[in-house]
């Protein structure tokens, strides 16, 4: 994963810009920290050096879940700021489909294997596992 592998069809909405491979958006990290930590976050997430970024990003979606809790953190993650009144889930919304469970097993699933094929992370193929879109 490399920050020229993030998904840039956002990049036209400030907020919505994904600045990190792992879908972080500028808006959840300026929702979740104060002005000057978001700042070093975004440049973090952001850096050439995929160590750093990566780093950063997990440090991100752990604040996130210490903060908002999983739910609302996958919620983040998944459709940005527009469904979040205060740094809660607008009941207004429309409600996550999918489950945080099931998100989180995936990710675990893409994990795992990674671990049994490193090759996966330099050679050009990708790790796909459905799950439920919102």
């Amino acid at each position: 994963m490399s920050n020229s592998e993030r998904d840039s069809e956002k990049d036209h909405n400030p907020l919505s810009k994904n600045v990190s491979p792992l879908n972080i958006n500028q808006d959840q990290v300026r929702q979740l920290y104060d002005p000057s930590r978001a700042e070093s976050a975004l440049q973090a997430l952001t850096s050439s050096d995929n160590r750093t970024s990566l780093k950063a990003g997990a440090g991100v979606m752990t604040d996130s879940v210490r903060k908002w809790g999983a739910d609302t953190a996958v919620q983040m993650l998944r459709e940005g700021g527009g469904g979040f009144v205060n740094g809660r889930i607008d009941q207004g919304a429309k409600p996550l489909q999918g489950t945080t469970h099931e998100y989180f097993d995936n990710v675990g699933r893409i994990a795992a294997t990674i671990a049994k094929d490193p090759a996966l992370l330099t050679d050009g193929r990708r790790v796909n596992i459905d799950t439920t879109h919102t």
